[in-house]
């Protein structure tokens, strides 16, 4: 069962776009999936507005024109949603500046059916699996707090506080990493005895310590070095 989703792209180039949504279409007749189509980061941004709490499947072309749609992604990952991203280019090249911004999916152009069907299969299946990772966390001075696992960049722990790190937030809360650690993603590891990092946003992979996606650096420490670098590998073989 595919998951209830919209779809947008944004591309500057108009049949770039209609044939996107009509090759989505034909591979899922079945769903009616709202297609968002967008020239420039402005209308993609009103086409996204409120739908915060949505799931969707974002198609954003590397070069438009002036625009970077590396730093548009980059931007628009700062919220906690459920929004999963794929570049679409003309120009492979250009593709080394993206892993930063942890895209979905990545298809060159001319865009082939074969290659669309299964970057979407396996984007729906990443987000049934990482639906059943959404975390009711009690703030220590709030109240009860939601938070879409996958959002979360690095767990770390003092004494008995925890602060979980998303792009646009730390919340901190009371607990041990050990209590965590099962109910987050595989992708998740105890890299150290204060911290747990998501290894889908290690940018930097050095054998004693990571660098995530914020700039920040975590250490790991000897005995979980097989650990974080089993796990990182594995993310890369999935792009």
């Amino acid at each position: 069962m595919k998951p209830c989703v919209f779809f947008a792209v944004l591309d500057d180039n108009y049949e770039v776009c209609s044939s996107l949504e009509k090759t989505v279409n034909e591979l899922f007749p079945d769903l009616s999936l709202p297609f968002h189509k967008c020239s420039n980061y402005e209308s993609l941004c009103l086409a996204l507005k409120n739908k915060e709490k949505q799931t969707g499947i974002i198609f954003v072309d590397i070069c438009l024109g002036n625009e970077n749609g590396i730093e548009h992604v980059a931007e628009l990952q700062k919220k906690d949603t459920m929004w999963k991203f794929v570049y679409i280019t003309g120009y492979p090249q250009l593709v080394s500046g993206i892993f930063n911004t942890d895209p979905s999916g990545i298809i060159c152009k001319p865009i082939s059916r074969e290659n669309l069907s299964d970057t979407l299969s396996r984007i729906f299946e990443m987000i049934q699996i990482e639906s059943k990772f959404t975390l009711s966390v009690q703030e220590v001075r709030n109240g009860i707090r939601k938070i879409y696992a996958h959002n979360i960049l690095y767990i770390e722990s003092d004494l008995r506080v925890l602060t979980i790190h998303t792009e646009s937030d730390s919340i901190s809360t009371y607990g041990h990493l050990s209590a965590f650690i099962p109910k987050l993603p595989d992708y998740f590891v105890l890299c150290h005895k204060s911290y747990i990092i998501n290894t889908n946003r290690i940018t930097n992979y050095q054998t004693t310590y990571v660098i995530l996606a914020n700039g920040v650096k975590i250490p790991v420490s000897r005995p979980h070095i097989k650990e974080v670098r089993n796990a990182f590998f594995e993310g890369l073989s999935r792009h």
